[in-house]
């Protein structure tokens, strides 16, 4: 008996787990291609670029750093050791990085021409 009980508990457990989740699922499905301008500054810059967002999500950080060194730190990246870690990353996990969005002939290397 007390088997069966706890056997129902975890069913009852699972079953509200799965109706929490379908619900989030539907929710985010149906906000999907309708953000709110609203929510975020206004930033010419990336207007320019992404005039017509599809997604409501907005990422802000804040430097504190005098902006002589943020500036001479940006300069100083190599963007080229971004592109060896993502080749390596493919290496290890071809399924990871590539979901067949675009054609290998299409692919940009970083740095070369």
């Amino acid at each position: 008996m007390k088997a069966m009980r706890l056997l129902g508990s975890g069913a009852a457990a699972a079953g509200a787990g799965i109706l929490a989740y379908g619900a989030w699922s539907a929710v985010a499905w149906a906000r999907y291609g309708h953000p709110r301008p609203e929510r975020h500054p206004h930033d010419e810059l990336l207007d320019r670029f992404i005039p017509d967002p599809e997604v409501d999500e907005y990422h802000q950080f804040e430097v504190i750093s005098p902006a002589a060194i943020t500036f001479a730190v940006a300069k100083g990246m190599d963007l080229l050791v971004l592109q060896s870690w993502l080749q390596a990353l493919r290496r290890r996990n071809p399924c990871l990085l590539d979901r067949g969005l675009a054609h290998p002939s299409t692919n940009v290397q970083l740095g070369r021409r």
